[in-house]
């Protein structure tokens, strides 16, 4: 009897010990996300002599005098897009107004989500769900439940694009959202647009300033479904091409193929040119 004891005591602090280093995992891959956002953001930021310039151009755009690219179809609201990039909530859209980012989010919604705005992590238990469809809540009443959840769950990623709340309390603002908006499926779409632009930075990719490799790299570093272009170190132990960079971090593996991406990015400079 004192036998079988000891042993249901081993396996319950063995089954505690396996929860903790699951979560432990899931929170190291964000820490490592946060840590390249700071760096990448370093790296991205304008020199005074470029923003002078872009202030420039747009003050010519909104007077019909200039040639440069507008971020708005007319008026003041250009030239704000065109000196401030997408920091309040702009758009990289061109004049014409296409939509670069469409196939590199279409990309994403299919393999992290299977196109389900509604979607949630398969490691939170149903138990656990929140009461409503989450297309139907408040992106604050998301947030809350998704708080509520995380001593509880491994993940709470959520929506199309399998947004952690982390990630989601830092740049639902930049995409010119409240807590009181939906977490609707065009708001879902606008903050996968500042998580590519401002949080991976990659602006630059659509006016050439990147190269494909770079690009792919801050995609896989954002959506661990997606494959790295090339052999490099990931976030846990070495990986190849088409391989994902969080690979053995929770169970994660890519989904998509390297020229499926490379084709989505280069649709993205192509309808931007």
């Amino acid at each position: 009897m004192a036998v079988a004891r000891r042993l249901g005591v081993l396996l319950i602090a063995g089954a505690g010990a396996y929860a903790y280093w699951r979560q432990t995992e899931q929170k190291t891959a964000e820490a490592a996300q946060v840590a390249f956002v700071e760096e990448r953001a370093a790296m991205a930021a304008p020199s005074g002599a470029e923003t002078t310039m872009r202030l420039f151009s747009g003050l010519l755009n909104a007077f019909g005098q200039g040639g440069g690219r507008q971020t708005s179809t007319g008026g003041l609201p250009g030239v704000v897009g065109s000196v401030f990039g997408s920091s309040l909530g702009a758009r990289a859209i061109p004049a014409g107004g296409s939509d670069p980012w469409e196939g590199v989010r279409a990309l994403i919604r299919r393999y992290e989500s299977a196109n389900n705005y509604d979607a949630i992590v398969y490691l939170v238990d149903r138990s656990n769900y929140p009461p409503r469809r989450l297309t139907q809540m408040t992106i604050g009443e998301v947030l809350d439940w998704q708080r509520s959840i995380d001593p509880l769950q491994n993940s709470e990623a959520v929506g199309a694009y399998q947004i952690m709340e982390d990630t989601l309390r830092a740049y639902y603002r930049r995409a010119g959202l409240d807590r009181d908006d939906m977490f609707s499926r065009s708001n879902q779409d606008r903050i996968a647009d500042v998580l590519i632009e401002q949080k991976r930075g990659m602006g630059p990719w659509l006016t050439g300033r990147m190269s494909l490799e770079e690009a792919m790299t801050r995609l896989a570093r954002e959506w661990a479904a997606f494959p790295v272009p090339n052999a490099m170190q990931g976030h846990r132990m070495p990986v190849v091409r088409g391989e994902s960079f969080y690979k053995a971090v929770a169970g994660n593996r890519a989904h998509v193929s390297p020229e499926d991406v490379e084709r989505a990015l280069l649709q993205a400079r192509g309808v931007y040119a």
